[in-house]
């Protein structure tokens, strides 16, 4: 079930309103008016529940449709200037707000992952965004540990679930 209050007031409303909408084509036009209405309205009322109630389908589509670029964080203090970590293809946010260790949903398989992320720290190393990086591989998380100053360093991991998801954090550590 996803997390919003808010959707419980959308529900209501919008099923108010395909009601009210059904006795007026029903009262105004002939039986056939209603049937097309009803044939296209309830699949379109069911697929927007799906996404308001159903957190895998919300994912899935904002995936496609809402997709997150990039990870920014402002926090890491004065020693560090801002860096934007791109994110791959089909990732979404977890969670409220952006903070600086976030985790983030994507559908991409840990070789895309891992190709990703080469190409783009390779990229920004070469244009002195970071310094060095390196392959990481713990018990169920790969990635990388990425050093964007003497001292300071980001983990940028993928631990893989059952289904076809899985979880990226992006970590910043300040020593």
């Amino acid at each position: 079930m996803a997390g919003n209050l808010l959707y419980i007031p959308y529900s209501i409303i919008m099923l108010a309103v395909i009601i009210i909408t059904w006795l007026i084509v029903r009262f105004k036009s002939n039986k056939r008016m209603t049937k097309i209405f009803l044939s296209i309205s309830l699949p379109i009322f069911i697929i927007i529940q799906l996404y308001f109630w159903n957190l895998e389908f919300n994912n899935f589509v904002k995936s496609y449709v809402f997709p997150s670029r990039d990870f920014v964080c402002e926090d890491y203090g004065v020693e560090v200037k801002e860096i934007a970590i791109p994110l791959p293809k089909r990732t979404v946010f977890l969670g409220k707000e952006e903070a600086c260790s976030p985790i983030y949903s994507t559908y991409v398989s840990d070789t895309y992952f891992l190709d990703f992320y080469k190409t783009e720290l390779d990229s920004m190393k070469n244009r002195g965004e970071v310094l060095s990086y390196s392959y990481v591989e713990n018990k169920d998380e790969i990635g990388f540990e990425v050093e964007i100053s003497p001292g300071n360093k980001v983990d940028i991991l993928i631990q893989r679930s059952e289904d076809s998801t899985g979880l990226i954090t992006i970590e910043y550590k300040r020593n």
